[in-house]
């Protein structure tokens, strides 16, 4: 028995994958601060890849979205990102991030991408010694990271989450 094997193939015509990010996590920074951040991708094909960053529609950043952004590709799955804040903002920035294979006048359908938020603060949120306190219904696989100024919980229907700074409710759901 002779089995030919042919990836990513159409009626025998090999395919080109898009390629797609890995994970991206939401950051912060002190104002006046620029954020350096490495992105990578994966290309079933290994094709060359290009990394862009935009508004969260996906259209061009203008000097109205108030920060500016440098995209150096350091591989062909790696990029560094340096994103500088407008001097003095604070507030919430609403990105997308995006990799293509496609060389030339790339349209939206052939990027993959990502939303990523970036705060900008006067004081960063730096969760330390987070613990989750257990009860009834409290999920142990639950956890708190330390690396986004998002923390996320899952708690059973009906009941109440709490978050405290020190010993004072900040909010709940």
């Amino acid at each position: 028995v002779n089995v030919t094997v042919q990836a990513d193939s159409v009626g025998g015509t090999a395919t080109n994958d898009r390629p797609f990010l890995n994970a991206i996590v939401d950051k912060q920074v002190t104002k006046n601060t620029p954020l350096v951040y490495d992105i990578t991708a994966t290309d079933l094909e290994n094709d060359d890849l290009t990394f862009v960053v935009r508004k969260a529609d996906f259209s061009v950043l203008t000097a109205a979205d108030n920060v500016t952004v440098t995209v150096t590709k350091l591989n062909n799955t790696k990029a560094r990102l340096t994103i500088t804040p407008d001097t003095d903002f604070t507030g919430l920035v609403n990105l997308k991030i995006g990799v293509t294979s496609v060389a030339n006048n790339p349209v939206i359908g052939d990027f993959d991408t990502q939303a990523f938020n970036l705060l900008v603060t006067d004081n960063p949120l730096t969760p330390t010694n987070l613990q989750l306190i257990s009860g009834a219904g409290v999920n142990p696989g639950n956890t708190v990271t330390t690396d986004t100024p998002t923390i996320q919980f899952n708690a059973p229907a009906g009941k109440t989450v709490k978050v405290l700074l020190g010993g004072v409710v900040v909010g709940n759901a």
